[in-house]
């Protein structure tokens, strides 16, 4: 365990989901203006280019550097009950919200 390294690690892993949400909600908000009319492809172009270029750097940073090193910190229990937690809420969560992004979308373009 590194106590100082991966609390640093962790500050740094807030600061990129803060910096992603507020890419998502550009992209949303871009999304909207698209619906009502507004040309703006190149600026959802731009925030996707954000996303899917900075997105997999954070993951493997989280899944290759963070996650081994914080595991140190549980017992086996602990780490089962989370990561049990953890795919439970993924699961829930993630694919529930983007399958109804994605109805709302058609129901948009079948107008």
């Amino acid at each position: 365990m590194r106590p100082n390294e991966d609390r640093q690690m962790m500050h740094d892993l807030t600061d990129e989901h803060i910096f992603m949400r507020e890419v998502v909600e550009q992209l949303a908000a871009a999304n909207e203006r698209y619906v009502q009319g507004a040309d703006v492809r190149t600026e959802i172009m731009h925030e996707m280019d954000r996303l899917v270029t900075f997105y997999p750097l954070h993951i493997r940073k989280e899944d290759k550097q963070f996650f081994p090193s914080a595991m140190g910190y549980l017992s086996q229990d602990e780490r089962e009950a989370m990561i049990e937690e953890f795919w439970e809420f993924d699961r829930a969560m993630i694919h529930e919200k983007y399958q109804r992004l994605v109805e709302e979308n058609e129901r948009t373009l079948a107008r």
